[in-house]
């Protein structure tokens, strides 16, 4: 009796970890902050973020290649934690996406390094300047939401598959088999599926700014309590990993508030699409 009551309450627990990491790293979270980086600074308090960017490029700028690194180096952890959760990855398929990964943010690194020494070439010798930091946000932005909506589209092609049992070559090849009779269908729903996760993602945003934002702030001047986050100045290596765990922090904060219009998105994706086998 006494075991079976453990049973349950430890098939219990698994089902709320389990519930939770797919809240906090499940099919397509974290694209929201990528697309819209502004929804991560509205969790952080701005009078931290003024005074840490202004202690960083003025004083402690040798720190920012540190900042890059350790922000790719969580984005990576945080795509091997997404991937892991997805059921078709066997053992041997996954260590092979991870190189895949690894790969891939390889070289956005090279070409955005390459990016960075044709416009220092062309603002010393043309003058022509203002294009650096636009065109590095950009490349990030394309980088990182690429990665995240071919992890969901694949996840989203291969689950009808797998839900019949088949393992992943299996899968993978009867969904080439499928896209060679039905291009235009695969074309067409991977585009609806794109412009539902912007329309998601737009929408969080205007929650955040017109709900979120006004309620804390309400909160805030009420009871002087601010809930945001906040950051330190960047003085030494440990305030630099405190700070990028802050952000990620903030992510993660944030795919669980994007958590329902994703799960919304994800729903009728899964209702709507051409190979389901309902």
């Amino acid at each position: 009796m006494v075991s079976n009551e453990v049973k349950r309450l430890m098939d219990y627990i698994r089902h709320i970890i389990k519930a939770t990491m797919n809240m906090l790293f499940g099919e397509f979270s974290g694209i929201q902050v990528f697309l819209a980086p502004i929804t991560l600074l509205y969790l952080i308090e701005s009078q931290s973020i003024l005074s840490s960017l202004t202690n960083l490029f003025s004083f402690k700028l040798h720190y920012f290649p540190l900042i890059i690194f350790l922000v790719l180096l969580f984005f990576v952890i945080f795509m091997v934690i997404k991937m892991r959760l997805v059921d078709y990855i066997d053992s041997a398929h996954f260590v092979d996406r991870i190189i895949e990964l690894n790969l891939f943010v390889l070289t956005a690194v090279i070409v955005a390094l390459i990016y960075y020494a044709l416009s220092g070439f062309f603002a010393y010798f043309y003058g022509i300047k203002g294009t650096l930091k636009p065109g590095l946000a950009i490349i990030f932005k394309l980088v990182t939401a690429t990665i995240i909506v071919h992890q969901y589209l694949l996840n989203l092609w291969l689950t009808p598959y797998r839900k019949r049992g088949y393992g992943i070559m299996r899968s993978t090849l009867a969904c080439k088999a499928w896209f060679r009779w039905n291009k235009l269908s695969f074309y067409r729903f991977s585009v609806l599926v794109v412009a539902f996760i912007l329309l998601a993602t737009r929408l969080y945003q205007l929650v955040i700014s017109y709900l979120l934002i006004p309620g804390l702030d309400s909160v805030k001047e009420t009871f002087n309590i601010d809930f945001r986050l906040v950051l330190f100045p960047f003085n030494s290596v440990p305030q630099v990993f405190a700070n990028v765990l802050i952000m990620f922090i903030a992510l993660l904060v944030s795919n669980m508030l994007f958590y329902p219009f994703m799960y919304a998105v994800t729903h009728v994706c899964r209702i709507l699409s051409p190979n389901n086998t309902r």
